[in-house]
């Protein structure tokens, strides 16, 4: 076999377009950045910025003008001082480390950047965010992730401005206990999972389809699993606690019945992250026992920021044989945005939906208009949270529209089709339990 021609460093670390590093090199200086802070007690801060709107620039212009825009925004990052790094780390999406520089420091620089790049590139506006170096648990990944954060909260606030880790932390107050209680359940043993059933309603017999995964730490956490991920994703460890709970619920994999889909909840932060990266989950979910068709990875509704990064990550997992589902549809105000960008296999209509489209109104709208979605494209739609036998008879026949019976939804899950069990899946019954339920607040997911 010929041998490959060996690539010199320097162009294995370079991005070809506009000569910055790529993301191998930002690691690597990053580390070493972070090694020479922690050993002179320096302050360090490490700042993304993403171009706001840039895949409208690149479909209305057209991707040279788009390429001009990249390279002109490299030059402008290039301007700042001789000690500060800049690397760009995806699509549109570039990376500075500040060497000795505060917080305070990084976003005075980040503004001159983002005054001078609306005024020579066409207009077009920065969102940029700054973390910086915990000195008690001094971690380069967590630094990123903070400035991750802090991107996604100024684009919330209406793009073109800069935001620092330490004012969402400042603006959603997490208590000294409910860190360190946070901490413990990501170093301690993995949290217990518990199966629910989703069913499928093409007959009385509702069959199971799969089983969600859902997390529950253990007895002696004193956070439930929702409050773990809303803190988690506060501090920017939701990375961490996403495959933690990811992990627990694969080692489980092997306890579903040969023909049951398993249905697994990803935070979209994690999409291009670690075990979510290249080809790693198809390796976890082949070493568990399952094929990636096998698995349905849940995305939800409610977190629309950086639209084009999670389209394109969720599609590459699709194209490695994953199935995608689009989860709590109807909760935010992303869903149909969402549904139009993303190909998705499975839709979920969320519960408060449900419960409202009886009584008509823009309930039973967007029930409707995620069925004429779901004819449209063949998309399977799953309803949650159905705890009565009135909202199960609702769902399989929704009302008339237009002197026409819509078709209803084709799978259900919720406390009367079958409750969150710790069991083997195996052992749960396939049959529904008779009879109606109280409404009950079901566990957080995954």
């Amino acid at each position: 076999m010929p041998l490959r021609p060996r690539v010199p460093r320097a162009l294995a670390t370079r991005d070809p377009l506009t000569g910055l590093g790529n993301p191998t090199e930002f690691r690597e200086e990053l580390d070493r950045a972070l090694a020479l802070a922690t050993r002179h007690g320096e302050p360090l801060s490490v700042a993304v910025v993403d171009l706001d709107d840039f895949k409208l620039v690149n479909d209305r212009k057209g991707h040279r003008v788009g390429d001009r825009l990249l390279v002109g925004l490299a030059e402008l990052l290039r301007g700042g001082r001789p000690e500060d790094r800049a690397f760009r780390i995806g699509g549109d999406e570039f990376a500075l480390i500040f060497p000795r520089t505060t917080v305070d420091g990084a976003m005075q620089s980040l503004n001159w950047f983002r005054v001078a790049a609306a005024e020579s590139l066409d207009g077009v506006t920065l969102s940029c965010g700054v973390g910086e170096l915990d000195r008690t648990a001094p971690n380069a990944k967590t630094m990123v992730e903070q400035a991750d954060a802090a991107v996604y909260e100024a684009k919330r606030l209406g793009r073109d401005r800069v935001a620092s880790f330490s004012q969402i932390e400042d603006s959603q107050i997490v208590t000294g206990d409910q860190t360190r209680a946070l901490h413990q359940l990501l170093a301690g043993p993995p949290p217990t999972i518990a199966f629910q059933p989703i069913r499928e309603l093409a007959d009385t017999g509702n069959r199971v389809l799969g089983f969600e995964a859902l997390a529950r730490p253990d007895t002696e956490s004193r956070l439930t699993p929702g409050d773990a991920f809303e803190i988690a994703e506060r501090i920017g460890r939701s990375q961490e606690l996403d495959a933690l709970c990811r992990r627990a619920a694969l080692a489980r994999a092997h306890e579903l019945p040969d023909d049951a889909l398993l249905f697994l909840n990803v935070a979209p932060q994690s999409l291009d992250r670690d075990e979510l990266a290249g080809d790693a989950l198809v390796h976890a979910v082949r070493a568990a026992g399952l094929e990636p068709e096998r698995v349905v990875l849940e995305i939800t509704e409610r977190t629309l920021t950086r639209l084009d990064r999670l389209v394109r990550d969720a599609t590459r997992l699709r194209a490695l044989g994953f199935r995608l589902a689009l989860d709590d549809v109807g909760a935010g105000n992303a869903g149909l945005e969402m549904l139009k960008n993303l190909p998705v296999d499975f839709v979920k209509i969320d519960r408060e939906i449900i419960a409202n489209s009886s009584a008509g109104g823009t309930g039973r709208a967007i029930l409707l208009a995620v069925m004429a979605y779901a004819a449209e494209t063949g998309a399977y739609v799953i309803a949650e949270g159905i705890e009565t036998e009135a909202m199960l008879e609702h769902v399989r026949h929704p009302p008339q529209r237009a002197g026409r019976l819509a078709h209803g939804v084709q799978g259900a899950q919720g406390y009367m089709l079958g409750r969150p069990s710790t069991k083997s899946p195996i052992e749960l019954p396939t049959s529904p339990p008779a009879g109606k339920r109280a409404v009950v607040n079901e566990p957080a997911r995954i």
